[in-house]
């Protein structure tokens, strides 16, 4: 007998795109008898499968900027591959993310998907080879639901992931379900009614638990439940149609083929119970869809027209009143916030929880959304009554915040929606929603939470201002620093250590002096059981130091002057004991040619503190960005506990900052 011809083995991808889309439509039962064609859900990196417990043996060079590509419903990582190019990998590559793909079975329950999603995402960016800085997702079809499956289970585990999440793409997805699959679910019971063509409605009804979800795009397990969509996410749609021209044929039957325009952009359907919509941007060829609670200023992508690029807001574009609903009438950022009231001056005993109008931001300024704000001494002494806000600023306390950008001014330029920003503001730090102009923000530096981010804006330009512009310090000069221990302190060290000085500090017990030499202090003073003047002449031999860094005030002020060394400057940043100098010797000023300077953060205008920014953004922020200095945190407050963050500030026990977390 003559031997057969041996089958030509079908190639990897062709196996691979039989199997998915296998699973799409037999999925759940593959599993269920444990088949070995059900796919296992898995994260590829380029053609390789990475461990999520060992994403490093996989990813190399990874950034710190994470985009996972989700595929749809009978399909694979394969299918984002058009003409030898991976679309959303140059993509990647263009914003610098490192790309990681989603290879799941599509025919299991979207809700069972997500919840495993959202569990492996846990344990991938929790030991990703550097730290994550922010994720995007970009879901295709089945995929979009999914990713909002996951973003539902992430967060109600509390997963650190959901943090990270900035952006959300939806390309053609079925928010409101496919009227495709709608009707041929109804078809197959009309046919099971006629005795003739029964027989051939077993095949039509095998679907899968993950096509029956398309029916009206369910994320969870019941099927006409509404999940909104994420508030902190941004969260965008896009979609294509087969039809030549726009119109209700095209946008709410023809879509795709399987999506309508409708349902993929969220535009308006009659079930009332989901009332969500997607807001448009027209651009000309494109149209741009953002869903972030319809909170955000539109955007534009006409490139071609008027140079906008995605992250700039569009000067065309009006920008909504933030009180004022959108043409859809939905609420766009809440009518009110919470916010740390001072009942009267006083002890910390008066600062209670209180609600307030979320405020508008004026042409020049942003509105963030609080994650974090740092608790300082200058809150204490509004608090007091001794440290009243400016004219024009807000009443409320607090000078540093971080969080997100969710609405902008006219004029505010910089910064997009969205953006991690810290800020130095010029009040309502303490509250939910604080507004700051954008001039005096500055982006997380790489791997920073809010936490972190907050503790920098207040310390750091008021370092700055006063160390390096009025102090002047110099490469090889030399600092004695007050209150070395503090928030002030801690970066008045690390930053003169930056820049090559060498610095000296001050501390008020043994475990401080050491926390300020692990700084980098070149020695620190117990100033409870040492003369700081007679040791510095000691540390110095008895030439003094270049700068002195005092939050102390009066009772310092002639030991100040000792500590100086010819030319030697004294910056007053504080006067925590007292502002009256009893006697002055100005001969011995006018021998030694010293300077006696000074400053205050707060009553400086807008233009002063944006050029303190842009200074710290370009010499400051590589540091930080690299690991060389950074804020040391204390301890952290729920916005409850503020009053017992005041406590611990006035009994001077803390090293390094006190925070008050917004997140919780």
């Amino acid at each position: 007998m003559a031997a057969l011809p041996a089958r030509r083995r079908e190639s990897t991808t062709s196996r691979n795109a039989w199997v998915s889309a296998i699973n799409g439509v037999y999925g759940d039962h593959l599993e269920r008898t444990a088949n070995p064609l059900a796919i296992e859900m898995s994260f590829l990196h380029g053609s390789d499968f990475v461990d999520p417990e060992r994403p490093g043996d996989v990813v190399q060079d990874a950034s710190d900027k994470v985009l996972l590509a989700i595929h749809g419903l009978c399909l694979n990582e394969q299918h984002w591959v058009r003409d030898g190019h991976h679309r959303i990998a140059n993509v990647a590559e263009t914003t610098g993310h490192t790309m990681v793909q989603l290879r799941y079975n599509s025919g299991r329950s979207i809700d069972t998907n997500g919840r495993s999603l959202a569990v492996m995402l846990e344990a991938l960016l929790g030991r990703w080879p550097v730290p994550v800085t922010q994720l995007v997702i970009v879901g295709h079809s089945m995929g979009g639901l999914v990713a909002r499956s996951a973003i539902q289970h992430g967060t109600a585990a509390g997963h650190s992931w959901r943090g990270l999440l900035r952006k959300l793409f939806s390309l053609g997805t079925p928010h409101h379900g496919a009227p495709l699959e709608r009707g041929g679910n109804r078809l197959d019971y009309v046919m099971e009614l006629s005795p003739y063509v029964a027989p051939f409605t077993s095949l039509g009804k095998a679907r899968s638990a993950g096509i029956t979800n398309l029916r009206y795009g369910s994320i969870t397990d019941i099927e006409h439940e509404f999940v909104p969509l994420p508030a902190d996410v941004e969260c965008y749609a896009l979609a294509a149609t087969l039809g030549k021209r726009r119109g209700l044929l095209a946008e709410r039957l023809v879509g795709d083929g399987l999506v309508p325009l409708d349902s993929a952009l969220g535009g308006k359907q009659s079930d009332s119970a989901r009332p969500w919509r997607f807001r448009r941007s027209d651009s000309g060829s494109a149209t741009r869809w953002d869903t972030s609670n319809c909170s955000v200023a539109p955007r534009c992508t006409h490139n071609s027209k008027t140079g906008c690029v995605d992250d700039t807001p569009c000067p065309e574009l009006p920008r909504p009143d933030l009180r004022t609903p959108d043409p859809d009438g939905l609420p766009m950022i809440p009518e009110t916030m919470r916010y740390v009231a001072a009942t009267a001056a006083g002890g910390p005993e008066v600062l209670t929880i209180g609600s307030t109008v979320v405020p508008q931001p004026r042409p020049d300024e942003v509105l963030i959304r609080v994650q974090a704000a740092g608790v300082n001494r200058p809150d204490v002494a509004q608090r007091k009554g001794l440290y009243p806000a400016p004219p024009g600023a807000s009443p409320i306390i607090g000078l540093e915040v971080a969080g997100e950008v969710v609405a902008l001014g006219g004029e505010a330029q910089g910064f997009a929606i969205g953006d991690r920003v810290c800020a130095l503001a010029n009040g309502g730090g303490y509250a939910e929603y604080c507004a700051a102009p954008a001039t005096q923000c500055l982006p997380w530096p790489m791997g920073y939470d809010a936490i972190r981010a907050a503790a920098l804006p207040e310390t750091y330009f008021t370092v700055w201002a006063n160390l390096f512009i009025h102090g002047r310090l110099a490469r090889d000069e030399t600092v004695l620093v007050h209150g070395g221990s503090s928030g002030i302190g801690v970066t008045a060290i690390q930053l003169a250590r930056e820049f090559g000085a060498r610095a000296y500090a001050t501390a008020g017990n043994d475990e401080k002096c050491a926390a300020c030499v692990r700084l980098g202090a070149d020695a620190a003073i117990n100033y409870r059981t040492a003369d700081f003047a007679e040791r510095i002449a000691e540390l110095t031999g008895g030439r003094g130091v270049d700068v002195v860094i005092d939050i102390v005030g009066a009772p310092y002020f002639e030991r100040n002057l000792k500590c100086l060394a010819m030319d030697g400057r004294l910056v007053e940043v504080a006067t925590q004991a007292g502002t009256r100098v009893e006697s002055l010797d100005l001969f011995d000023i006018m021998r030694r040619r010293l300077t006696i300077t000074g400053s205050t953060m707060r009553p400086r205008t807008t233009a002063q503190k944006a050029a303190i920014a842009r200074d710290l953004r370009e010499r400051v922020w590589p540091a930080l960005d690299a690991g060389r200095a950074g804020p040391v945190i204390h301890q952290v407050f729920p916005l409850e506990q503020a009053a017992e963050a005041h406590r611990v500030m006035e009994s001077s026990v803390h090293i390094g900052k006190l925070m008050l977390d917004l997140s919780r």
